[in-house]
């Protein structure tokens, strides 16, 4: 019998029911001082932008609100991933399926979205960088790939060799270079980038990279938090476990570096150094990323803390069902390799429905505890139409859910990510036979 055959086998005997717990909810982190609504700053500051997974974007620091996606806008796939031009006067927003969305000054060079590959989980964009001068710019897929449009120069791709996945693409200052960043804190290194050390013994599970103004070094951020510098990067604080309100999504830095923001999925920056003057609070309810605003605001002209307050209601939209799929198997894959505890609901483990009541929460959508309540906490859809997101389930008698005992997260397809038991861990794997129930849950 195979590995994965074991593990199958196992998981029906181990995974039988999952106990309630609490899940922890983490106060503010002390000394980030987010704000509620707006205040005025004296400037000259530093601004940023935060966007979510629709597409709505909220900015900060006097950073411009150059426009959101549509609220009701199909996309592809659901946002991941932004970039800006040099000026501060133009971003683009990268979807995981290729796609790429552009506003003010910044120029469309092209989009991944035709390629047939990004159309499975190990394929999919998750970053976007700019090129220097904002004249093109690269996507990073999970599996490693890299693809440039216009000035923006292919320089490589990762091979992984079963290192993680790839969460995040940073640049080179000069252009002639980039890093790519994986879930386990490994960091390769193209071109004139040159490589300063990775954070793969540190066991964090890594959501984004950041390189230093001068690109003498960069920064790693987990989802817990950590934020790990090498080469020039400046340590200024972290988000501690137990003062952050939720999962971490990524980390941008002020042009002197002087200091940087943290921003959780809830759309909160939590500043540190020079940072923690424009700190806000909830700018996009499912935030995906953070971007510095490439350009400080004018001498003189007076800014405001929080300009993304008029977005939140469209922020606080997660969209189409598909889009709050995507979220959930976002953090869902994320979590891979953390162990299984039973009665875990993480972040450092989790059971099979607590990985399940995570994730959707984390696409802002609150299921029940156990495997045998959550398939009731939804539409029910047949397998042979799984979307991202949706839960697959196993019981002893198929035909009576109550006897459910093990519950998957689908990336579609037959291919899920769970939480299979103890000494297993988080996984991604193929459904089996044995116990599938004929119907999945589509969580409303």
């Amino acid at each position: 019998m195979t590995a994965e055959g074991l593990i199958k086998r196992a998981i029906a005997a181990v995974c039988a029911a999952a106990a309630a717990a609490a899940v922890a909810v983490f106060p503010t982190a002390a000394g980030a001082s987010p704000l509620e609504g707006t205040r005025g700053v004296t400037a000259p500051t530093d601004g940023y932008w935060v966007v979510n997974s629709t597409g709505a974007v909220g900015a900060a620091g006097g950073a411009p609100v150059l426009g959101s996606l549509r609220q009701h806008q199909r996309l592809d796939r659901s946002v991941v991933g932004m970039a800006a031009t040099p000026d501060g006067q133009g971003y683009w927003l990268a979807t995981a399926g290729g796609g790429v969305f552009s506003f003010g000054d910044a120029r469309f060079f092209g989009s991944a979205s035709s390629l047939r590959m990004l159309h499975a989980s190990a394929g999919r964009v998750v970053g976007i960088a700019a090129a220097p001068g904002g004249h093109g710019y690269w996507l990073a897929a999970a599996n490693g790939e890299v693809y440039s449009y216009g000035s923006a120069r292919y320089l490589g791709v990762a091979d992984l060799r079963g290192r993680g996945y790839v969460v995040g693409i940073a640049a080179s200052p000069h252009g002639m270079g980039y890093w790519l960043a994986t879930s386990k804190g490994e960091v390769y290194s193209f071109g004139t980038a040159r490589y300063h050390g990775g954070a793969a013994r540190a066991g964090r599970h890594v959501v984004s990279i950041t390189a230093t103004p001068q690109g003498g070094g960069y920064w790693l951020t987990s989802a817990g938090g950590a934020v790990m510098p090498f080469g020039d990067a400046a340590d200024r604080g972290a988000a501690a476990p137990s003062t952050r309100s939720a999962p971490i999504v990524g980390m941008a830095a002020l042009l002197d570096g002087r200091g940087y923001w943290v921003a959780n999925r809830q759309g909160t920056a939590y500043g540190y150094g020079a940072g923690s003057r424009t700190a806000a609070a909830r700018l996009a309810a499912q935030a995906v990323a953070i971007v510095a605003d490439p350009a400080p605001v004018a001498p003189g002209r007076p800014v405001r803390a929080s300009g993304g307050a008029q977005l939140r209601q469209e922020a606080a939209t997660v969209g189409a069902p598909d889009q709050a799929g995507e979220a959930a198997v976002a953090f869902a894959l994320a979590q891979v390799g953390k162990p299984y505890s039973y009665g875990a609901t993480g972040p450092y483990a989790f059971d099979c429905s607590g990985l399940a009541l995570s994730a959707w929460r984390a696409a802002g959508v609150e299921l029940p505890r156990t495997a045998a309540q959550q398939y009731n906490a939804g539409v029910h859809v047949p397998l042979s139409d799984l979307q991202p997101g949706d839960l697959v389930f196993w019981a002893t008698d198929p035909s009576n859910p109550a006897t459910i005992y093990h519950v998957a997260i689908s990336l579609g397809g037959d291919r899920t990510v769970q939480a299979t038991q103890p000494g297993g861990g988080v996984q991604e794997m193929g459904l089996w036979g044995a116990g599938l129930l004929p119907l999945a849950t589509r969580p409303a």
